[in-house]
């Protein structure tokens, strides 16, 4: 079992998207909070082009390329509950995506970044980009060659 964590830059991102879209960053925050708790559900963030009824996941080539282990996650329907509390159901679709990455010597997911589709197209030399090589060089992640 992994635990999740927020980069500081992820926690940014998601205080952006509050002040946007109430709704939008209660429902990521439910994903990450209490879908993602589940351990199976975990283990999927590793399997390249898992999809299910909530979200799906792949690697990120562009930065696979260049030795960042970094995948993203695109949310899909999010046909869940946005709190035990409320009993309240997730509506519509979501158009962000979350950028992630593996620690597996401390057992936990690193959340890089969160964004609208629109504002990001994985391109690991462009600003937002840099941010994510940079938080994934701070924590220590480990670089790799290119798997494929």
């Amino acid at each position: 079992m992994y635990e999740i964590r927020l980069h500081d830059d992820a926690e940014a991102d998601l205080a952006h998207i509050r002040k946007a879209n109430e709704d939008a960053a209660a429902r990521i925050l439910t994903f990450l909070d209490e879908y993602l708790t589940d351990s199976t559900l975990q283990y999927s963030l590793a399997v390249e082009e898992f999809e299910n009824e909530v979200f799906g996941v792949d690697r990120i080539t562009a930065f696979q390329q260049i030795g960042y282990d970094a995948w993203r996650i695109k949310l899909a329907g999010l046909d869940i509950t946005l709190g035990p509390l409320t009993g309240q159901r997730a509506g519509a679709y979501l158009n962000h995506r979350i950028v992630y990455a593996f620690d597996d010597q401390n057992g936990v997911i690193w959340i890089l970044g969160i964004f609208k589709r629109k504002d990001y197209d994985y391109d690991p030399n462009d600003a937002i980009g840099k941010r994510i090589r940079d938080a994934y060089d701070y924590l220590g992640l480990p670089r790799r060659s290119y798997i494929h």
